[in-house]
C-alpha cells in the first residue's frame, strides 16, 4: 500500500510537471527545439497515464495479495472460534447434579404419572432441587461416602450405562407394565387378599406381556444373565402371612415433593455400583432403602436394605414411581415368576 501511495504521488508530481512545461517552451530563449527534446517532452506528456496504470496495478495486486492472506488464515482460524478445550471428568456427584440427569428424571414423571405440565422449566427445577437435596443428605450423614462421590469419575460409556435403566421407565411397555401392577396391587386390595391373592393376581396381569418384559430385560441389561441382573429373590421369604398396609402412603423424603426423585436416585446408585464395581460406595443406596423403609414399611416385614420384588411391592404402593422402581429392579425375579408360573409353578 505504501508503495502505491509513492506511486500515485510521484504521478502527481509529474502531472505538476507537464501543466507547467508549455509555459517554459513558449517563453524559451532558444531558437528551436532539437527533435529529442521534443521527443522528450512529448514522452513526459505521456507519462502521467502511464503511471496512473501502473499506481492502480500496483494497487490492484496488493488487494488480491490481501484477500488471499485473509482466507488462507481464516481457514486456519475461523473467526468467532477457539481451540477445542478438553473436556472436564465427570465425577458421580457431577451426574448426580447435572441437567441431563434432571431432564431423564423429568421426562419419567412425566411418563410414568401419566401428566402433562404447563411449565417443563419448573418441574425440572423441583427435580432438580431433589438431587441436591439428596446430595447433600449423603454429605451431612456419611462425609466420607460423599468425598468419594466427588473423586470417582465415569467415562461417557460408563455413563450412558448408568442411565439405560432410567432412561427405559419412561418406555410406552415400562409404563403399561407399572400400570398393570398397580392394577393388581388395587385389585387385591378390594379382595382383602394376603400374599397368595397379589402374587396371582399379578402373574394375571402380567403373563400376556411376558415378551416385553423380556425385551426390556435385555435392553436394560444387555448380555447379562437375567439370574444376576437383580437381587436374588429367596422365596422362603415369601410368607403367606405378610401383613400388609395397602391403605399406606409414601412420605416425602429429603424433600422429594415429587415422590419421584428418590426412587430414580437409588436405581441410579444400583447401576453405578454394577459399572463401578467396589469403588462405588454402597452407603448413598442404602441410605435411599432405608428412607423409604422407615417411612412406609414396618421394619418386621423387611427382609435386607434390598428388598425382593414382592418386599418392594409392599413399600412402593401406591407410588407409581416406586412401582416402577420396584419392577425395573427385578426384572430378573419378574420373569423367573412368569415363567415359573407357566411350568406350574407356585
Amino acid at each position: 500500500l505504501q508503495f502505491a501511495q509513492t506511486i500515485m504521488a510521484r504521478t502527481t508530481e509529474q502531472e505538476e510537471f507537464i501543466d507547467e512545461e508549455p509555459q517554459d517552451i513558449e517563453s524559451s530563449s532558444d531558437a528551436e527545439l532539437l527533435p529529442n527534446d521534443r521527443s522528450q517532452g512529448h514522452r513526459w506528456a505521456k507519462n502521467p497515464s502511464v503511471m496512473h496504470s501502473l499506481a492502480i496495478g500496483a494497487v490492484c495486486l496488493f488487494g488480491f495479495v490481501s484477500l488471499t492472506s485473509l482466507v488462507a488464515f481464516s481457514e486456519h482460524h475461523p473467526r468467532g472460534r477457539t481451540a477445542p478445550q478438553p473436556l472436564e471428568p465427570l465425577t458421580v456427584r457431577a451426574l448426580l447434579e447435572s441437567h441431563e440427569l434432571a431432564d431423564v428424571a423429568t421426562q419419567n414423571i412425566l411418563a410414568i404419572g401419566g401428566t402433562t405440565v404447563a411449565d417443563r422449566a419448573l418441574l425440572k427445577g423441583k427435580v432438580m432441587e431433589g438431587f441436591m437435596n439428596i446430595s447433600s443428605m449423603i454429605q451431612r450423614q456419611d462425609p466420607e461416602a460423599h468425598r468419594k462421590l466427588e473423586t470417582l469419575t465415569l467415562t461417557p460409556a460408563q455413563k450412558d450405562s448408568a442411565l439405560r435403566v432410567l432412561k427405559k421407565y419412561s418406555d410406552a411397555r415400562m409404563v403399561s407394565l407399572t400400570r398393570e401392577v398397580r392394577a393388581a396391587v388395587d385389585e387385591s386390595e378390594r379382595e382383602g387378599g394376603d400374599h397368595n391373592t397379589l402374587k396371582a393376581k399379578l402373574t394375571q396381569r402380567l403373563m400376556p406381556k411376558l415378551s416385553d418384559l423380556r425385551a426390556l430385560t435385555e435392553e436394560m441389561f444387555p448380555g447379562k444373565d437375567p439370574n444376576s441382573i437383580d437381587m436374588d429373590m429367596d422365596k422362603d421369604q415369601w410368607h403367606s402371612n405378610l401383613k400388609v398396609d395397602f391403605g399406606r402412603r409414601l412420605s416425602a423424603v429429603v424433600g422429594d415433593s415429587l415422590g419421584g426423585v428418590t426412587p430414580q436416585a437409588r436405581t441410579l446408585f444400583k447401576s453405578l455400583e454394577t459399572e463401578l464395581g467396589e469403588a462405588m460406595p454402597k452407603a448413598p443406596a442404602r441410605m435411599l432403602f432405608s428412607l423409604t423403609s422407615d417411612s412406609t414399611t414396618p421394619s418386621s416385614t423387611i427382609s435386607s436394605d434390598d428388598p425382593g420384588f414382592m418386599d418392594c411391592l409392599m413399600k412402593a404402593v401406591p407410588n407409581p414411581m416406586e412401582v416402577c422402581s420396584c419392577i425395573a429392579s427385578n426384572m430378573g425375579s419378574v420373569v423367573s415368576m412368569m415363567t415359573g408360573f407357566m411350568k406350574g409353578g407356585r
